[in-house]
């Protein structure tokens, strides 16, 4: 400690030298170690017109929820001036409020959009002209979320209901007229009962994992699309669930509102007879200052959006142990999705082409 009393004793050189060491101490306290963070540059916004909501990446054809706007379809093989091949609005779609999902299928051309809080809209693309043709709509009233299941002759979707809290499913099938398509109910379908508020769903193989709210998340499995999903077990987490993300059937990634973000491998989970984890231990929690939304995963990176907050990066090169590599202002954002070494984000400022830079 330095002696104020005898301060005037001190010679100027040692006086000076103990300013500068203290300085640089409460200059070190203050500022951040930005060396291993990352930086990202926005290469390109697509104006999508409405809020860009969801994105499904078909190669280079890119698939816009675009909120108001309805949905979009882009062409960016040529990533330096990109084109906009359709754009289908709200009163084409049959639609009132915004298109919040959006999903492709390429082995029969098909589009699925969801109405937020809704039910499903199906599509036929012509892959030459891009128009789209109507084939109406699946699924319950109050649709949270949707993942399909496709096959050559048929699509099976999964859906989660916030008003009657049921996992859904059902099945349409494909029969052709000589050169005309037809797409109808199939006969298979049912829902059953979560017996919580369903927000989200992600599918894996044959593993279905639904995020309940203040609940957590339930994993369940389906055994045959001809038979019930069976579920396996639930796992309380804190925070509220806002969307679930498998990297696939052993990897789950959860964002938690307000709560930050979960890892959880779920092949390491120890179930007890009521069906419930025991081993939390397993369970990483990080971005623990953070208000999470969803979860994008590609080669180490996870990119978390964050709402208004814009996007953060971790390093996720070590699962159980994720890097803080940045926050980055980048508009307010609902999720992102990786193309190729790009990242697409979806934020009401349109659809944000992004580089990050290690």
């Amino acid at each position: 400690m330095i002696d104020i009393k005898n301060m005037t004793c001190i010679p100027a050189y040692l006086l000076y030298f103990y300013i500068i060491l203290i300085g640089s101490i409460f200059s070190g306290c203050i500022e951040p170690n930005t060396e291993d963070l990352w930086s990202i540059s926005v290469d390109q916004t697509l104006q999508t017109n409405g809020y860009a909501r969801d994105v499904y990446i078909d190669n280079d054809i890119i698939f816009v929820a675009a909120g108001e706007a309805g949905a979009q379809i882009w062409n960016l093989n040529n990533s330096n001036n990109p084109s906009l091949l359709n754009s289908i609005p709200l009163h084409t779609i049959g639609a009132n409020k915004e298109i919040s999902q959006i999903y492709f299928s390429p082995i029969n051309n098909l589009i699925h959009l969801l109405e937020y809080n809704e039910r499903s809209y199906v599509f036929l693309l012509d892959d030459s002209s891009y128009n789209v043709q109507s084939f109406g709509q699946y699924g319950a009233e109050d649709t949270r979320d949707f993942v399909i299941i496709d096959s050559t002759d048929s699509f099976t979707c999964y859906s989660v209901i916030k008003k009657n809290q049921y996992l859904k499913w059902l099945q349409w099938e494909k029969t052709n007229f000589g050169d005309q398509i037809i797409w109808g109910d199939g006969s298979d379908d049912g829902e059953i009962p979560v017996n919580a508020v369903p927000s989200s769903i992600s599918l894996s193989n044959r593993t279905i994992v639904l995020g309940v709210g203040q609940l957590g998340i339930q994993i369940w499995q389906i055994e045959s699309i001809y038979t019930d999903p069976v579920f396996h077990y639930s796992i309380d987490l804190n925070g509220t669930v806002q969307s679930v993300k498998l990297v696939n059937e052993n990897n789950l990634y959860v964002s938690s509102g307000n709560y930050g973000a979960f890892y959880l491998p779920l092949d390491e989970m120890e179930v007890d007879v009521d069906n419930k984890v025991i081993n939390h231990d397993a369970i990483i929690h990080f971005a623990h200052d953070l208000s999470v939304d969803h979860i994008s995963i590609n080669n180490g990176i996870a990119v978390l959006s964050l709402g208004s907050k814009g996007i953060a990066l971790y390093d996720i090169s070590d699962p159980s142990s994720p890097l803080e590599k940045g926050i980055f202002p980048v508009g307010y954002v609902y999720k992102s999705e990786f193309w190729g070494e790009k990242l697409l984000v979806c934020s009401r400022e349109g659809l944000q082409i992004l580089t990050i830079e290690k």
